[in-house]
């Protein structure tokens, strides 16, 4: 996927409406925020969170995951995304998947909820 298709992908989960690419170079992508984030001020057209470069953001999205399965299934995704396919899967559950970046914890987060696509 590319990467605006992720952040596309992940906004769509966190009910954002009305998404398209900005067409600013550095790929920003606008939309509405989603109803229940909406304060007095009303509704305008915003960027979307940085979900590939924002810990935070990617904090909240990573939220979504309720169930056991899933967190289980993110989890191990998410420590063959960081360590490689072949390594030692204790030294990743123990000690690495704290340094796993947002762009990392997106495309784990995608494929736990079978949303990653191939170019």
């Amino acid at each position: 996927m590319t990467p605006i298709q992720q952040q596309i992908a992940i906004a769509n989960l966190r009910r954002w409406t009305d998404l398209a690419p900005s067409g600013c170079p550095r790929g920003n992508v606008t939309g509405y925020r989603p109803i229940r984030e909406i304060q007095e001020e009303g509704r305008y057209f915003e960027a979307i969170p940085k979900y590939l470069s924002d810990l935070n953001a990617m904090y909240e999205a990573e939220k979504m995951l309720t169930s056991e399965r899933d967190c289980e299934r993110y989890k191990e995704i998410l420590t063959t995304i960081v360590n490689g396919f072949y390594s030692d899967p204790f030294r990743g559950v123990a000690g690495y998947l704290f340094h796993a970046t947002a762009a990392q914890r997106a495309q784990a987060f995608l494929r736990t909820l079978n949303l990653w696509t191939h170019p």
